[in-house]
């Protein structure tokens, strides 16, 4: 698949799979208990997050998070597409895990400038291990995250393994 479809793509595909899911949540979830599935591995309801990850920045003044949150946000995003579009010495597990946050933090902003907050809905739980309430778009940015410190990792590692074994 060609570099630019790629991108277009997974961003789009991650932007309308979060918003999708963000309108279920309004919707079903809102006015209604929280419903668990799996014993309580997972638990979908229905929150309304003014901050950053893990509420951050809730506290805040609404002017405050309104230049962090949306502004700050926004410029940073726009400059993320601009590089990602024009720097071509990227390679794909790179460009997949930047593109895959891009379109997360895409989603969330879409949520900030629409509703005024992030909507979350996703909550899970093994024992005492539990997450904060997230949704989709976070899952993009902590999935596309891991995944370029588990490529970064293996790239920095590949060279070292092949001199060791010559």
């Amino acid at each position: 698949m060609p570099r630019i479809r790629l991108i277009s793509t997974l961003l789009i595909a991650t932007i309308v799979i979060d918003q999708i899911t963000k309108v279920i949540a309004r919707e079903y979830f809102k006015s209604s208990p929280p419903v668990s599935w799996m014993g309580g591995l997972l638990t979908f309801l229905h929150s309304e997050n003014p901050g950053a990850f893990l509420s951050l920045g809730a506290g805040m003044g609404d002017g405050a998070r309104f230049w962090i949150f949306t502004v700050a946000v926004a410029l940073f995003l726009a400059g993320a597409v601009v590089y990602l579009l024009r720097t071509q010495s990227m390679d794909r597990p790179s460009l997949i895990a930047f593109t895959l946050m891009i379109g997360g933090g895409i989603g969330n902003l879409i949520d900030r400038v629409s509703h005024g907050s992030v909507t979350d809905f996703l909550h899970m739980a093994v024992g005492p291990v539990q997450t904060g309430v997230f949704n989709v778009a976070d899952m993009a940015i902590s999935g596309g995250t891991i995944f370029l410190l588990l490529t970064s990792f293996k790239k920095d590692n590949a060279p070292r393994q092949k001199r060791s074994a010559s």
